[in-house]
């Protein structure tokens, strides 16, 4: 059907109320439909140009603030150079003016962690304030704390004397010496340090990489400068002046930038590894001398890792998504062309932190249009459905018929002639319909209805999948029980495999007594009835598995079922007379499918399916051949198969190995049982009676070996067994 045809159908077919309902309706949607839309795209755009702006105007205070962080370390350092004029001034003893000066500077920048100059003869004078977020201990007992009045650490190493020795002097906050230690071993040379090579190699300023602190183990970067008693091209370089910078500061300048409770502010380089966070905890981790840099696209929070993700692909510096029903806002900024790394700062928060109140101004203004809009129509449906109620209601009913639904309630009355006219007719076809229903199962019905097949005698040739079951010994369980509990009991095993049955595709021919009839491939086409068929007796055997401990615990009888299963071309329709018909199957291959059932009581078995079915889905099933028979009322010969276990699908119907071993032992030896190798098949057989001591099948066979070998039944012996018993 083409799109206009469906159109056209629309338009002839829709409900009665519609064309109320539309009527009236049009000019009030279309109207307020218009403002809505364009408000909303108005609000839309002014949200996100307001998101823009205010992340873009963070970013660039956040960069700024960030390159300042530096830049003030930068000048610092740069200007502390003129400070120190020759190696000699390194001392604290002899120039007590430069760590006067360099306590000044670290007290009153508290971003700067310490400064320190160190020579090329290895002397070194550094200065740091005391962090209250640290421990702080004697060197030659660390088991000491130093005192809490002690203010600024003043570290000096004398290389460029006798015996080199490295000094602490411990000051108060007026830089008055109160302690001081001194160590005679000690491993710290300046000059290997990376801040020192540096300079001393390129003789101008320079950025280290972030590496550890070889006071505190800590992370961060040093700027330093060369000492020079010469002009500006670095000749008479005697030593460095350095400026430390930890990224614990950058933490604590990232957590006092969080904008919301939800968004998050951080720092990465190129390479994708987060610098600074505002958690210490997740930015650079140490282990041991190394540092370890978390990735941004393992970070514990999916929308940064969306957001970055986006940025990598596209390169845009401002992103809009939706997370898990979030909707969220990404900015991602380089810092400077002349910031010394390739770092970016990142920031990702929920749209709605920003710009929230305008979200909620649109969100109110809309709400207060649609709730105008459904009040107008409601009361404009309301008036429709007075008027079409009876002919919708009598619909509805019409399409539960098509399910064979008889639960609807035709009571009702109206004051149109035409409408009671109707109803009194669906009443006399709901009667008809739950007459006929007595006749045939309504899921059957169902299905006849929903293909269209109509209701009249006569059949046609089909391949189909037979299924027989019969309870075993359900006489002596009928005696055992009154006649009311027995009726429940088997109702409830008859629904429990019915449902199994025809979940699967199949159609319930018969209940005769305790006994299942069923076949898979009719009234429906199913290619694949074979498989469906065998799939359902294996889930009744394991439903019942589950049904029989709970009827034991119940105190009520255990039903076992035996299933015997064929495919073959029977005649399948409507059997009867006029008066009454069944949709049931005919033929050859119903008989040996109920035959097939049957001989489970002699082998001891619970589905024996025939060698048709071995053939289509031995890929499939797992079967083991149990006798080569000719059942009553058949000459030719057949070899029945046990169906055991399923080999794709369903884990609950997988066999296990023990279920395998025995397949395959009854299979070889079964096969050289038909070969007349009668000592051959006992080995096999006993084989499998050591793990399966009362399987009847590999008993009998065992008898018949020990038979045959005792009385050779001759060279035009096929194997076969007469059965004289259903």
């Amino acid at each position: 059907m083409s799109i206009l045809q469906k159109v056209r159908h629309f338009w002839k077919s829709h409900k009665l109320h519609f064309n109320i309902i539309t009527a009236s309706l049009a000019l009030l949607i279309g109207s307020n439909g218009l403002i809505i839309f364009y408000s909303y795209f108005t609000n839309r755009a002014a949200v996100m140009n307001f998101s823009k702006d205010i992340m873009s105007q963070i970013s660039e205070k956040s960069i700024a603030k960030s390159a300042a962080y530096l830049e003030s370390a930068r000048k610092i350092t740069v200007l502390s150079q003129r400070m120190i004029t020759k190696p000699e001034e390194i001392d604290m003893e002899t120039n007590p003016k430069l760590y006067e000066y360099l306590a000044n500077v670290v007290a009153e920048y508290p971003h700067i962690d310490s400064m320190y100059a160190g020579s090329e003869r290895g002397d070194l004078l550094y200065v740091e304030m005391i962090n209250p977020g640290r421990d702080y201990f004697f060197k030659n007992d660390a088991s000491k704390k130093l005192p809490g009045n002690i203010k600024f650490i003043v570290q000096t190493i004398k290389r460029s004397i006798a015996e080199p020795i490295q000094t602490y002097y411990y000051l108060d906050s007026n830089k008055h010496i109160l302690l001081k230690e001194t160590l005679n071993k000690f491993d710290y040379d300046p000059r290997t340090r990376e801040w020192y090579m540096n300079v001393a190699q390129s003789r101008k300023f320079n950025w280290s990489n972030i590496y550890i602190f070889a006071i505190y183990n800590i992370p961060g970067i040093t700027a330093s400068a060369p000492l020079s008693s010469g002009d500006s091209n670095g000749d008479g370089f005697f030593g460095v002046i350095g400026t430390d910078l930890t990224l614990g500061g950058y933490s604590q300048f990232l957590a006092s930038t969080q904008l919301s409770p939800q968004g998050l502010v951080f720092i990465f380089n190129g390479a994708g590894e987060v610098i600074a966070h505002p958690d210490p905890k997740k930015g650079l981790l140490i282990q041991g001398t190394d540092i370890k840099a978390q990735m941004v696209q393992a970070m514990d929070r999916k929308e940064i890792v969306k957001a970055y993700d986006l940025f990598a692909k596209t390169k845009e510096p401002l992103i809009i998504f939706e997370e898990q029903g979030t909707e969220y806002v990404g900015s991602f900024t380089r810092f400077p062309a002349d910031f010394p790394y390739e770092w970016y700062l990142c920031i990702v928060a929920p749209s709605d932190e920003f710009v929230g109140f305008i979200n909620r101004s649109y969100q109110n203004n809309l709400m207060m249009a649609v709730t105008i809009l459904i009040l107008s129509a409601f009361f404009i449906y309301y008036l429709s459905r007075r008027i079409s109620k009876p002919i919708v209601f009598l619909s509805q009913e019409i399409k539960r018929l098509q399910n064979f639904d008889m639960s609807g309630d035709l009571s009702f009355t109206s004051n149109v002639a035409e409408i009671q006219a109707i109803r009194d007719a669906m009443a006399a076809l709901k009667k008809s319909l739950t007459s006929f229903g007595k006749f045939m199962p309504k899921a059957l019905v169902m299905k006849l209805i929903a293909k269209g097949v109509d209701i009249k005698l006569g059949g046609k040739e089909k391949e189909l999948s037979l299924f027989f079951s019969d309870i075993v010994s359900f006489t002596s369980i009928s005696e055992s029980m009154g006649a009311e509990k027995l009726a429940l009991h088997l109702s409830e095993y008859l629904n429990e495999l019915s449902h199994i049955i025809m979940e699967t595709g199949g159609t319930i021919d018969k209940y005769i007594g305790d006994a299942i009839m069923a076949f898979w491939g009719a009234p429906i086409n199913d290619p694949n009835h074979t498989f469906h068929a065998c799939n359902a007796a294996l889930m009744c055997q394991k439903r019942l598995v589950e049904l029989n401990r709970k009827w034991t615990m119940e105190g009520k009888p255990v039903f076992l079922t035996r299933i015997g299963l064929h495919t073959q071309s029977v005649i399948v329709g409507n059997i009867g007379s006029e008066e009454r018909m069944n949709y049931t199957v005919l033929g050859d291959g119903v008989n040996l499918a109920a035959r097939l059932e049957g001989v489970n009581k002699l082998y001891g078995t619970n589905i024996m399916a025939s060698g048709v079915m071995y053939e289509k889905l031995k890929s499939k099933f797992l079967f083991r051949p149990v006798d080569v028979v000719a059942v009553k009322g058949k000459n030719e010969s057949v070899i029945i198969y046990e169906l055991m276990a399923q080999l794709v699908g369903e884990p609950a119907l997988l066999p296990s190995e023990h279920t395998m071993e025995l397949a395959t032992v009854t299979a070889k030896a079964f096969k050289v049982y038909l070969e007349q190798r009668w000592d051959e098949a006992l080995g096999f057989i006993e084989s499998g009676l050591k793990k399966a001591p009362e399987d009847t099948v590999l008993i009998l066979l065992a008898d018949r070996c020990r038979n045959f070998k005792a009385n050779p039944p001759g060279e035009k012996w096929d194997g076969s067994v007469h059965l004289t018993t259903k």
